[in-house]
């Protein structure tokens, strides 16, 4: 230190000079430890008293290489980064971990280094601390956040403790992932038939990531508020522009009277975005599907009995009747039986016997009658052999017997009489 000048009245100025220091300096301390020490000065008289004392805590050795550093999620806009500090107790404990990041390239320079020098003061690094534990070992984690999308990072680790900093981890690479596509927006339905509808939806538009493609997904909702899912998972299907920076899609070979959910979701490289809320669509009512062919139950020469199954499906409407018409196997003249059938079987008058006839039926409901079913040929059966001749009567004489008996039936065409000779019946 500078000495002081003092001057006296009469006398010469005086120069004080400066205090000695004296400097002892401990060595052999350990790392990160408490000492205490006092001082006494010795003259011929003995020692002093002790000076006031004085606590050291020597400063901990600066921490090991952040090691095992490593990506744990990768994200459009963040990078999930786990490492461990492989402390050696209390003489380098972490007090906390300082983490680095900037942009880089995969040129021939960078890509080659093992690490970075980070300079104070460098812009191109971004940085951030967190506390560490007291645990040896301990795994830490941090998230780094405001990234762009699609972009190769580096990143570095160290521990820093009052020492100082430790070295920096070995750099780790990694790109940020392409962020997933929006959800479609503005989900509706409109030309509903009875068999399909259009869903329309606003296009997302994203220059930088664009979407490659769009998936539906069906519900079909039954009696008992039973939901049933009509797709085999996500299906892809093929959008195209309305003009008005809408997409459509039209949905066919859907039930006619039923209920149904629709979601969609974006794709782009990454993978599926967040998929729509699901939108209820009614589809309308249609005629009947129709019924399955007739078939036979029973026959005789004048009729026959005819059933058939019910459509397998209604439409969303109830069938309340069907038509049943028929023609001669070689004609094509149709009859209609009757259009107000409500049960099955149904019994038919057929005028001729072995006469081959064709038969169709078709469903009614409140829309209108579906189409015929497929036709059935069915052949009616022979007459039945009449009943034997009642009521003989015969005459005879002395060489002759003449028979009579009453002609009651219409359709017989002839008799036979039979006579017994020697044992023997004899036409």
């Amino acid at each position: 230190e500078e000495g002081s000048v003092e001057k006296e009245e009469g006398k010469p100025n005086r120069t004080t000079p400066p205090p000695l220091l004296v400097q002892y300096h401990a060595q052999q301390l350990s790392p990160n430890s408490c000492y205490k020490f006092f001082v006494r000065a010795r003259t011929e008289g003995g020692l002093s008293d002790p000076s006031p004392q004085c606590d050291v805590v020597t400063q901990p050795l600066p921490p090991p290489r952040a090691v095992n550093v490593g990506v744990d999620k990768i994200e459009p806009d963040a990078l999930h980064i786990s490492w461990n500090m492989m402390d050696e107790g209390e003489k380098n404990a972490t007090a906390v971990c300082e983490i680095v990041w900037r942009v880089t390239k995969m040129e021939a320079e960078e890509a080659l280094a093992t690490s970075f020098t980070v300079e104070p003061g460098d812009e191109r690094w971004s940085s951030k601390e967190i506390p560490c534990g007291d645990e040896v070992g301990e795994r830490y984690s941090c998230k780094i956040i405001g990234l762009k999308a699609d972009t190769l990072y580096a990143v570095q680790v160290r521990g820093k403790n009052g020492g100082g900093g430790g070295p920096w981890s070995t750099v780790v690479r990694q790109r940020t992932t392409v962020p997933l596509p929006q959800q479609p927006t503005t989900l509706y339905s409109s030309d509903s038939t009875s068999t399909s509808t259009m869903l329309s939806w606003d296009n997302p538009l994203d220059d930088a990531f664009p979407v490659t493609a769009y998936q539906m997904k069906v519900f079909r909702h039954l009696p008992g508020e039973t939901v049933k899912e009509v797709t085999d998972g996500w299906q892809t299907i093929s959008a195209e522009e309305t003009g008005d920076s809408r997409l459509c899609y039209v949905v066919e070979n859907l039930e006619p009277g039923s209920d149904y959910s629709f979601q969609v979701r974006a794709v782009n490289q990454l993978g599926p975005g967040e998929e729509t809320e699901p939108l209820k669509v009614s589809v309308k009512c249609d005629v009947p599907p129709p019924p399955l062919q007739p078939e036979l139950l029973e026959a005789t020469s004048h009729s026959m009995v005819l059933h058939w199954n019910p459509p397998e499906r209604d439409n969303g409407s109830e069938v309340t009747a069907y038509s049943l018409e028929m023609r001669r196997h070689d004609s094509e003249h149709w009859r209609l039986l009757s259009d107000e059938i409500t049960t099955v079987p149904v019994e038919v008058d057929c005028p001729e016997p072995r006469v081959g006839y064709v038969f169709r039926v078709r469903a009614r409901n409140a829309l209108g009658n579906s189409e015929w079913s497929d036709e059935s040929l069915f052949e009616s059966l022979p007459p039945p052999p009449p009943q034997p001749p009642l009521g003989l009567s015969v005459v005879v004489t002395h060489n002759a017997a003449t028979f009579h008996w009453p002609h009651q039936e219409a359709d017989v065409t002839g008799y036979e009489v039979q006579q017994e000779r020697n044992g023997d019946w004899v036409a």
